[in-house]
């Protein structure tokens, strides 16, 4: 996988990250579209807040719990070098600390028949990452982290697949034994109410409903309330693709560009 070149150290606040939440997504296409969507890592907690992630950096995505996908894929490349939020002294719910994370996403070509293109999306951190959720809860780190996804239309169906690897995964200060090359599905359930799955995938829909979509976290913390339900939730290196409609059936002319989309970071630009 590649990545960006981080540029200058950004310090961003929850404050700034509520509004980018509030931030309108892309209008809805008028026919079939590729969806994609990128984090390199973020933190949510409920109730404490709400809506919002604590999102370092993502590409075309929206740092909202409910709706972080935007409604098109788009060309976005973001990176950082080195940050941890919420800034200051830890406090609940705890914080992310990042060293060269990235977050990107890929359709080519940017325009022309939907059938004709391909998606792809990449996040993670390839230094070091620190998730502190307090003394009483859980530390978890890791040398890397990373995931990556992809999409096109092969034989005229729509296909979508995706990877990921955990290197050097620590949780309390020890080390902790990953299966294969770290890329195997994995669930510890190490402390009460914590569950860790490493290399997790989801899908939705198939290849002939009306919508379908992959996402692929490299690392998910989960911290379960007394009914079972996430009160804590950390992800590090989340990609996603999908689609909407029947883009395999999109042979028609040309059509117009892919975006708008969104990232965020220290770097970033749009296709």
């Amino acid at each position: 996988m590649t990545h960006p070149n981080a540029g200058s150290t950004l310090a961003v606040t929850v404050g700034l990250l509520a509004l980018t939440a509030l931030a309108p997504s892309a209008a809805s296409a008028a026919g079939p579209d590729w969806t994609c969507r990128a984090s390199a890592a973020y933190l949510e907690a409920e109730p404490l807040l709400g809506d919002v992630r604590v999102e370092p950096i993502s590409a075309n995505g929206i740092a909202s719990v409910a709706n972080p996908d935007r409604a098109r894929c788009s060309t976005q490349d973001a990176g950082i070098p080195d940050i941890t939020l919420p800034p200051g002294p830890l406090a609940p719910p705890g914080q992310i600390a990042v060293r060269a994370a990235f977050a990107k996403t890929k359709i080519t070509p940017e325009t022309g028949p939907r059938s004709t293109q391909s998606i792809s999306a990449q996040g993670g951190v390839t230094r070091s990452v620190d998730i502190n959720l307090g003394p009483n809860v859980i530390r978890v780190e890791a040398d890397l982290v990373e995931s990556a996804a992809e999409g096109a239309c092969v034989a005229g169906s729509p296909v979508l697949a995706g990877t990921s690897r955990v290197v050097g995964l620590r949780i309390n200060g020890n080390s902790i034994d990953v299966p294969d090359d770290g890329s195997e599905p994995t669930v510890l359930n190490l402390l009460p109410l914590v569950r860790i799955a490493l290399n997790d995938q989801d899908r939705s829909g198939t290849a002939t409903s009306s919508t379908q979509s992959l996402t692929r976290r490299a690392l998910d913390i989960q911290v379960l309330g007394l009914l079972g339900r996430p009160t804590i939730h950390a992800v590090v290196g989340e990609s996603v693709v999908g689609r909407s409609g029947a883009v395999c059936e999109d042979t028609g002319g040309a059509t117009g560009p892919t975006g708008p989309g969104g990232a965020t970071g220290s770097t970033g630009s749009t296709g």
